[in-house]
Order: C-alpha cells, then sequence, then structure tokens
C-alpha cells in the first residue's frame, strides 16, 4: 500500500468469507425515507442521514466480484476494520 493511500485501502472485511478487501469508501445521504442496515453495527441507518458507502473487491478466478454496504460513519468502520493511522 502507498502511504498516499486512504486509511482503509485494503483492509479486509471482517465476518465475510473469502479475501474482500474495501477499495473506496464515499460519504453520502440520499433524499430518500428508505433506511439501510449498518453492516458493522446492524443498526438501522436513514438514507436521509450522512452515512458512508464502502465498496469491497474480491479477486476471483476468472474474475473479481464487487460489493457495496453501508456503515454509520467513519469511526464506525475503523472500529469494525481495526485499521489504526
Amino acid at each position: 500500500m502507498d502511504s498516499s493511500d486512504p486509511w482503509y485501502r485494503g483492509a479486509l472485511v471482517p465476518d465475510r468469507d473469502g479475501d474482500w478487501r474495501v477499495t473506496a469508501v464515499a460519504r453520502r445521504s440520499l433524499a430518500s425515507e428508505e433506511t439501510f442496515v449498518c453492516e458493522a453495527t446492524g443498526a438501522a441507518v436513514p438514507a436521509s442521514s450522512t452515512h458512508l458507502l464502502v465498496t469491497v473487491r474480491r479477486r476471483g478466478r476468472f474474475r473479481d466480484k464487487t460489493d457495496e454496504f453501508v456503515v454509520l460513519d467513519e469511526d464506525t468502520l475503523r472500529r469494525w476494520l481495526e485499521v489504526g493511522d
């Protein structure tokens, strides 16, 4: 990992089979009444509140697989991934 990479890049995702690694994190909110479930805590996250959209990737034999999920905030993501500065 390059020193200019964000702290989360390449972190292993807990509670998933395989070698799922974080590739991107985006802060967002949506104009929606929808509610998401925080991948890290299981708590409800209103779409209209600011939250993180986390993109993860796993290398496959023939092609990579990508998935996305919501995490409440950066502190929650950092604790869940157990990654320090």
